[in-house]
């Protein structure tokens, strides 16, 4: 671009400032490394404008331009002495701290519930309070043997009546049969 160049040691000192990950790419992917070049191009004719019409020497750029200056080199100093020594932690640190904190990581076992329920009025007669039991045990036998097959099985046993909002607790004479399943 005009009589900007970029030398091959200016290349390498514009490609170590990328992450190794970046650096990386550009070594695989040519037009991405040709991006990087026409961008760094069109940057140094734009600086060099800059500085053929004297906004480098203006104040306020350069109070602007020190202050940059001043904040890369913070945060190069600061991000070196929050960086942990390469040893640090150790295995037996790492096993301690795992050790430690053992119970927080341990996710406690989650149960997905269902039931089936099979209405037997208090007040029945012995004929539906043993079609109820029968009708209970023939459900949890089949639950018993293929666990898996349980909306099939609830739809097999009949619709269920009303809601589980509209239920009240009774006395112990209603059946259920019930299967969890993690």
């Amino acid at each position: 671009m005009g009589t900007q160049e970029i030398k091959g040691a200016d290349l390498k000192r514009l490609l170590e400032a990328f992450p190794l990950e970046a650096r990386k790419r550009m070594a695989t992917d040519l037009a991405a490394l040709d991006r990087l070049v026409r961008e760094e191009l069109v940057r140094q004719f734009i600086v060099g404008e800059a500085k053929q019409q004297g906004w480098d020497k203006k104040p306020d750029v350069q109070l602007a331009m020190d202050r940059a200056r001043d904040q890369a080199l913070l945060q190069a100093y600061v991000n070196n002495l929050a960086r942990p020594p390469a040893s640090y932690p150790t295995d037996d640190e790492i096993k301690e701290a795992y050790e430690a904190s053992r119970a927080n990581l341990t996710v406690p076992a989650e149960y997905q519930l269902a039931q089936i329920y099979v209405s037997s009025p208090d007040n029945a007669d012995k004929t539906v309070a043993a079609n109820a039991q029968k009708k209970v045990t023939d459900v949890s036998a089949r639950l018993q043997k293929t666990p898996a097959d349980f909306a099939k099985i609830a739809k097999k046993a009949g619709p269920p009546v009303g809601t589980w909002a509209g239920c009240q607790r009774r006395s112990s004479s209603r059946k259920f049969a019930s299967w969890s399943r993690a």
